[in-house]
Order: C-alpha cells, then sequence, then structure tokens
C-alpha cells in the first residue's frame, strides 16, 4: 500500500511536530517508533507497524513509519522500561525484542 497525498502531509507533519520521535526497521517487515516518556527518562513509548505480505508484496518503510508514528501519537502505544542510557542502546535493545 502506498501512501495517499494527505497520508504522505500528515507524516511529514507528525515528524516537524515530534522531533524526538525515533523509528528503526527490522528487516524489511516491520517499523517500530518510540519516544522517551520524559528527556531523562528510561521509560519509553513503543508503536509498531507490521508489514503485512498477504495485502502486498513490496514492503514500503514509509507506510510502515506513518502507521507507527500516527499510532504512538494517537497513544495507541506501550510503555517500556527498558533501562538504556543513549538512543542507539534503546534501538539495539528494540531490534533484538522484535527479533522475527
Amino acid at each position: 500500500m502506498q501512501l495517499t497525498k494527505v497520508q504522505k502531509t500528515i507524516l511529514k507533519n507528525l515528524k516537524k511536530q515530534n522531533p524526538n520521535i525515533q523509528t528503526i526497521v527490522i528487516e524489511g517487515s516491520a517499523v517500530v517508533a518510540w519516544n522517551r516518556v520524559f528527556p531523562t527518562s528510561k521509560m519509553i513509548d513503543v508503536s509498531v507497524s507490521y508489514f503485512d505480505r498477504s495485502e502486498d508484496d513490496k514492503f514500503r518503510k514509509k507506510t510502515g513509519e506513518y502507521f507507527a508514528l500516527d499510532r504512538l501519537c494517537s497513544g495507541q502505544a506501550v510503555q517500556l522500561p527498558l533501562g538504556a542510557e543513549t538512543d542507539e542502546d534503546i534501538a539495539d535493545v528494540l531490534l533484538s525484542m522484535f527479533d522475527i
């Protein structure tokens, strides 16, 4: 599924309004969006968008990013206590958690 023009605009605005949100791609099958609950917090909010191979045969990072960010920004997220200090450490932990 490709994004519509409206969805592309929404994605651009979500990124602009939420510069602290990070996204990672997991082996062409999911996009994970996350953000620290507070700047110095070890708690993070996490939202995931999985790629459904039955509906489309091509993984689209922007589409996954749109759905993960939209879910995260609308409160459809899970809080996790990762205890990691840096963004890179958090990304590594998330990659190992979502090893699919």
